[in-house]
């Protein structure tokens, strides 16, 4: 519950970002000079299996102990059901959830309109940004991939176990995630 909690918030919260330094050196969300670089190639988000995303071995890289299945407790803010997959064989417990977005890109993200922590990044020469709601430091992490015209993909990390990462280790779990799943994308 707290997991799609958080994914809910992430996709609709209004407010202003506050800009984050980063080693990207992007200029601040929201401001003119801020845009994505151009895709490696185009992923339309209607053509992703979002449980397929992650192959055995990255599974097993990313410490991940379940199978992959349909996320129920709710959706995004359009309505759209992702992909759960989590450790759950003892501390720290942990899950990622993979949601395509066909409804709205990254450059929504970069309006500055979100209450959230936004950093622009690149994923597999994808841009993307990573975010999360202001107010939720420790608790999950989204990176938001820019794969077509309009359309993304939301990996959120979220710590089940509480304390068990501070904020800059769930967005470095965020950003793995979202690079073994662009992988498996641009394989394809």
């Amino acid at each position: 519950m707290l997991l799609t909690t958080i994914a809910a918030s992430a996709c609709t919260a209004q407010g202003s970002p506050s800009p984050s330094a980063g080693r990207d050196n992007n200029p601040a969300p929201g401001s003119s000079a801020a845009k994505l670089p151009p895709r490696p190639k185009d992923i339309p988000a209607t053509s992703i299996d979002a449980c397929k995303v992650f192959g055995k071995d990255q599974l097993k890289t990313l410490g991940l102990d379940s199978e992959p299945r349909k996320a129920t407790n709710g959706a995004d803010r359009f309505g759209n059901q992702g992909c759960i997959v989590s450790k759950v064989g003892g501390d720290p417990y942990f899950n990622y959830l993979v949601i395509p977005v066909p409804q709205e890109g990254v450059d929504a993200w970069l309006k500055g309109d979100r209450d959230s922590d936004i950093k622009q990044v690149t994923v597999s020469g994808f841009g993307a940004v990573r975010a999360h709601p202001n107010g939720t430091s420790g608790l999950a992490c989204s990176v938001v991939v820019d794969i077509a015209d309009g359309q993304s993909l939301n990996v959120q990390f979220t710590a089940g176990t509480p304390k068990s990462f501070d904020q800059e280790q769930l967005c470095d779990r965020a950003r793995q995630g979202a690079e073994l799943a662009m992988r498996t994308l641009t394989q394809g």
